[in-house]
Protein backbone atom coordinates (compact mmCIF):
# COMPACT_ATOMS: atom_id res chain seq x y z
CA UNK A 1 0.00 0.00 0.00
CA UNK A 2 1.51 3.41 -1.01
CA UNK A 3 1.56 6.60 1.21
CA UNK A 4 -0.95 8.48 -0.99
CA UNK A 5 -3.54 5.60 -0.80
CA UNK A 6 -2.89 5.30 2.66
CA UNK A 7 -3.51 9.33 2.96
CA UNK A 8 -6.83 9.11 0.57
CA UNK A 9 -7.85 6.44 2.56
CA UNK A 10 -7.59 7.89 5.98
CA UNK A 11 -9.26 11.19 4.98
CA UNK A 12 -11.94 9.00 3.29
CA UNK A 13 -12.75 6.95 6.19
CA UNK A 14 -13.27 10.02 8.47
CA UNK A 15 -14.90 12.20 5.85
CA UNK A 16 -17.41 8.89 5.86
CA UNK A 17 -17.91 8.30 9.51
CA UNK A 18 -18.99 11.96 9.96
CA UNK A 19 -20.98 11.68 6.94
CA UNK A 20 -22.92 8.98 8.12
CA UNK A 21 -20.88 6.75 5.50
CA UNK A 22 -22.10 8.28 2.38
CA UNK A 23 -20.86 8.30 -1.65
CA UNK A 24 -18.38 11.56 0.09
CA UNK A 25 -16.30 8.42 0.24
CA UNK A 26 -15.77 7.60 -2.99
CA UNK A 27 -15.01 11.53 -3.82
CA UNK A 28 -12.39 12.10 -0.55
CA UNK A 29 -9.88 9.66 -2.57
CA UNK A 30 -10.03 11.78 -5.58
CA UNK A 31 -8.31 14.10 -3.63
CA UNK A 32 -5.22 15.37 -5.11
CA UNK A 33 -3.72 17.31 -2.33
CA UNK A 34 -2.94 14.08 -0.50
CA UNK A 35 -1.12 12.65 -3.53
CA UNK A 36 2.82 11.99 -4.47
CA UNK A 37 5.71 11.42 -2.67
CA UNK A 38 8.47 14.23 -0.97
CA UNK A 39 11.32 14.52 -3.45
CA UNK A 40 13.68 13.43 -0.33
CA UNK A 41 10.92 10.21 0.78
CA UNK A 42 10.21 12.22 4.08
CA UNK A 43 6.94 10.58 5.39
CA UNK A 44 3.81 12.46 6.19
CA UNK A 45 2.47 13.94 9.16
CA UNK A 46 -1.59 13.88 9.56
CA UNK A 47 -2.97 14.88 12.84
CA UNK A 48 -6.45 13.76 13.50
CA UNK A 49 -8.31 16.40 15.77
CA UNK A 50 -11.52 14.71 16.59
CA UNK A 51 -14.64 16.89 18.28
CA UNK A 52 -14.88 15.09 21.51
CA UNK A 53 -17.45 17.82 22.67
CA UNK A 54 -20.97 16.72 23.84
CA UNK A 55 -21.94 16.73 20.29
CA UNK A 56 -20.25 13.33 19.62
CA UNK A 57 -23.17 11.29 21.65
CA UNK A 58 -25.17 12.65 18.89
CA UNK A 59 -27.45 9.66 16.99
CA UNK A 60 -26.27 9.11 13.95
CA UNK A 61 -26.57 5.31 12.21
CA UNK A 62 -25.36 1.91 13.32
CA UNK A 63 -21.79 1.19 12.45
CA UNK A 64 -19.89 -1.71 10.87
CA UNK A 65 -18.16 -3.23 14.07
CA UNK A 66 -20.59 -2.66 16.35
CA UNK A 67 -18.50 -3.88 20.06
CA UNK A 68 -16.88 -2.60 22.76
CA UNK A 69 -17.04 1.40 22.83
CA UNK A 70 -18.19 1.17 18.92
CA UNK A 71 -21.61 -0.56 20.12
CA UNK A 72 -24.22 1.98 19.85
CA UNK A 73 -25.38 4.52 17.28
CA UNK A 74 -23.50 7.57 17.99
CA UNK A 75 -21.18 9.91 16.17
CA UNK A 76 -18.61 8.59 18.52
CA UNK A 77 -19.09 5.04 18.02
CA UNK A 78 -18.99 5.69 14.33
CA UNK A 79 -15.69 7.46 14.15
CA UNK A 80 -13.63 5.70 16.25
CA UNK A 81 -14.84 2.51 14.06
CA UNK A 82 -14.01 4.15 10.54
CA UNK A 83 -10.05 5.50 12.52
CA UNK A 84 -9.45 1.79 14.01
CA UNK A 85 -10.44 0.42 10.64
CA UNK A 86 -8.04 2.43 8.66
CA UNK A 87 -5.22 2.21 11.13
CA UNK A 88 -5.14 -1.35 10.89
CA UNK A 89 -4.67 -1.43 6.85
CA UNK A 90 -1.41 1.28 7.53
CA UNK A 91 1.95 0.96 7.29
CA UNK A 92 4.83 2.29 8.98
CA UNK A 93 5.30 4.62 5.17
CA UNK A 94 3.16 7.77 7.60
CA UNK A 95 2.64 9.13 10.69
CA UNK A 96 0.00 9.86 12.48
CA UNK A 97 -1.17 11.30 15.89
CA UNK A 98 -4.39 12.40 17.41
CA UNK A 99 -5.91 15.92 19.07
CA UNK A 100 -8.77 16.26 21.36
CA UNK A 101 -10.68 19.19 22.96
CA UNK A 102 -9.36 19.74 26.81
CA UNK A 103 -12.13 18.01 28.83
CA UNK A 104 -12.02 20.66 31.65
CA UNK A 105 -10.12 23.57 32.48
CA UNK A 106 -9.67 25.81 30.06
CA UNK A 107 -11.14 25.75 26.35
CA UNK A 108 -8.18 24.68 24.09
CA UNK A 109 -7.00 21.07 22.66
CA UNK A 110 -4.32 19.16 23.39
CA UNK A 111 -2.31 16.08 21.51
CA UNK A 112 -3.76 12.68 23.00
CA UNK A 113 -1.18 10.69 20.97
CA UNK A 114 1.99 12.44 19.34
CA UNK A 115 2.65 11.93 15.69
CA UNK A 116 4.49 8.65 15.38
CA UNK A 117 5.54 6.23 12.41
CA UNK A 118 2.69 3.52 11.78
CA UNK A 119 4.73 0.37 12.84
CA UNK A 120 2.97 -2.59 14.06
CA UNK A 121 4.16 -1.18 17.85
CA UNK A 122 2.41 2.11 17.56
CA UNK A 123 -0.49 0.87 15.64
CA UNK A 124 -1.11 -1.31 18.24
CA UNK A 125 -0.98 1.46 20.55
CA UNK A 126 -2.81 4.05 18.85
CA UNK A 127 -5.82 0.97 18.32
CA UNK A 128 -5.60 0.41 22.12
CA UNK A 129 -6.10 4.06 23.19
CA UNK A 130 -9.25 4.77 20.71
CA UNK A 131 -10.64 1.38 21.41
CA UNK A 132 -10.57 2.63 25.20
CA UNK A 133 -11.93 6.24 24.70
CA UNK A 134 -15.06 6.94 26.70
CA UNK A 135 -17.68 8.87 25.35
CA UNK A 136 -19.14 10.26 28.69
CA UNK A 137 -18.24 13.60 30.40
CA UNK A 138 -17.07 13.87 33.84
CA UNK A 139 -15.42 10.17 34.20
CA UNK A 140 -14.80 10.15 30.28
CA UNK A 141 -13.17 11.72 27.71
CA UNK A 142 -15.71 14.08 26.34
CA UNK A 143 -15.89 17.95 27.24
CA UNK A 144 -18.73 20.26 27.35
CA UNK A 145 -20.30 21.70 24.34
CA UNK A 146 -19.47 25.30 22.15
CA UNK A 147 -15.36 24.44 22.28
CA UNK A 148 -13.95 26.88 19.85
CA UNK A 149 -12.58 25.64 17.16
CA UNK A 150 -9.95 28.51 17.01
CA UNK A 151 -7.93 27.40 20.07
CA UNK A 152 -7.91 24.19 18.74
CA UNK A 153 -6.16 24.86 15.64
CA UNK A 154 -4.21 27.24 17.42
CA UNK A 155 -2.70 24.45 19.58
CA UNK A 156 -2.28 22.41 16.43
CA UNK A 157 -0.05 25.32 14.83
CA UNK A 158 2.22 25.50 18.05
CA UNK A 159 2.53 21.88 18.07
CA UNK A 160 3.54 21.49 14.38
CA UNK A 161 6.22 24.66 15.03
CA UNK A 162 4.31 27.91 15.89
CA UNK A 163 6.52 29.61 12.99
CA UNK A 164 5.59 32.38 10.47
CA UNK A 165 6.20 30.80 7.54
CA UNK A 166 7.31 27.76 5.91
CA UNK A 167 11.52 28.39 5.31
CA UNK A 168 11.78 29.04 9.01
CA UNK A 169 9.81 25.85 9.86
CA UNK A 170 13.38 23.76 11.14
CA UNK A 171 15.32 26.89 11.93
CA UNK A 172 14.37 27.90 15.47
CA UNK A 173 12.99 31.03 13.46
CA UNK A 174 9.21 31.72 14.68
CA UNK A 175 7.52 34.59 14.16
CA UNK A 176 7.98 37.63 17.30
CA UNK A 177 6.91 37.71 20.06
CA UNK A 178 7.68 34.07 21.60
CA UNK A 179 5.20 33.21 23.53
CA UNK A 180 2.18 30.67 24.82
CA UNK A 181 -0.23 33.13 22.81
CA UNK A 182 1.93 34.10 19.98
CA UNK A 183 4.95 32.54 17.63
CA UNK A 184 7.18 29.28 19.12
CA UNK A 185 6.68 25.80 20.41
CA UNK A 186 5.48 27.09 24.04
CA UNK A 187 1.89 25.29 24.30
CA UNK A 188 -0.70 27.37 24.61
CA UNK A 189 -3.69 25.33 26.52
CA UNK A 190 -2.59 22.25 25.79
CA UNK A 191 0.35 21.86 28.00
CA UNK A 192 0.87 21.71 31.94
CA UNK A 193 -0.36 25.05 32.88
CA UNK A 194 -3.86 23.53 31.61
CA UNK A 195 -3.25 20.40 33.42
CA UNK A 196 -6.77 19.59 35.06
CA UNK A 197 -8.06 19.15 31.50
CA UNK A 198 -5.16 17.27 29.64
CA UNK A 199 -4.04 14.87 32.45
CA UNK A 200 -3.80 12.06 29.41
CA UNK A 201 -1.32 14.84 27.19
CA UNK A 202 1.53 12.88 25.02
CA UNK A 203 4.47 13.63 28.00
CA UNK A 204 7.10 10.91 28.08
CA UNK A 205 6.17 8.15 30.13
CA UNK A 206 3.05 9.88 31.31
CA UNK A 207 1.71 6.78 33.42
CA UNK A 208 -1.92 7.92 33.23
CA UNK A 209 -4.75 5.61 32.12
CA UNK A 210 -5.47 6.55 28.55
CA UNK A 211 -1.86 7.77 27.63
CA UNK A 212 -0.08 6.71 25.00
CA UNK A 213 2.99 5.64 26.72
CA UNK A 214 0.31 3.76 28.90
CA UNK A 215 -1.09 2.74 25.63
CA UNK A 216 2.67 1.04 24.56
CA UNK A 217 3.29 4.10 22.00
CA UNK A 218 7.43 4.46 21.15
CA UNK A 219 9.25 7.55 23.51
CA UNK A 220 10.34 8.39 19.66
CA UNK A 221 7.17 10.34 19.00
CA UNK A 222 5.83 12.37 22.87
CA UNK A 223 4.68 15.82 22.32
CA UNK A 224 6.42 16.52 25.73
CA UNK A 225 9.49 15.61 27.46
CA UNK A 226 8.52 15.16 30.52
CA UNK A 227 4.96 16.08 32.56
CA UNK A 228 6.29 20.28 33.20
CA UNK A 229 7.48 20.89 29.85
CA UNK A 230 6.03 23.48 28.87
CA UNK A 231 7.70 23.62 25.01
CA UNK A 232 6.31 20.74 21.78
CA UNK A 233 8.43 18.32 20.60
CA UNK A 234 7.56 18.83 17.03
CA UNK A 235 7.01 16.34 14.94
CA UNK A 236 8.74 18.46 12.17
CA UNK A 237 11.93 18.17 12.13
CA UNK A 238 15.48 19.29 9.65
CA UNK A 239 15.28 15.59 8.38
CA UNK A 240 11.79 15.84 7.60
CA UNK A 241 11.60 19.35 6.19
CA UNK A 242 10.26 17.71 3.00
CA UNK A 243 7.11 15.82 4.55
CA UNK A 244 3.78 16.90 3.91
CA UNK A 245 1.62 18.02 6.87
CA UNK A 246 -2.31 17.32 7.04
CA UNK A 247 -4.69 18.36 9.89
CA UNK A 248 -7.66 16.00 9.25
CA UNK A 249 -10.77 17.75 11.74
CA UNK A 250 -13.78 15.57 12.36
CA UNK A 251 -16.11 17.76 13.71
CA UNK A 252 -19.29 16.67 15.05
CA UNK A 253 -21.38 20.50 14.69
CA UNK A 254 -20.72 23.84 13.97
CA UNK A 255 -17.71 25.16 16.46
CA UNK A 256 -18.24 27.23 19.27
CA UNK A 257 -17.24 30.80 18.97
CA UNK A 258 -16.02 31.54 22.98
CA UNK A 259 -12.75 31.68 24.03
Amino acid sequence: MNTSFCIRRLVAATFSAVLAFTSVAAKAEDIDIFTGTPPDGAKPNVLIVIDNSSNWNSTLSANACNTGNMADDTMFAAEICALTTVVAGLNDKIRVGLMMFAETGSNGGYVRFGIRDMNDTNKKAFTKQLLALNRSNGSGDATGSNQPLSWMMFEAFKYFGGYSDPPNATKDTAGSPLSASAFGLESARGGPANAAGTTKRDYLKNPINGSSWKAGADDLGAVFASKDDTKYISPITAATACAKNFIVFIANGDPGTGG
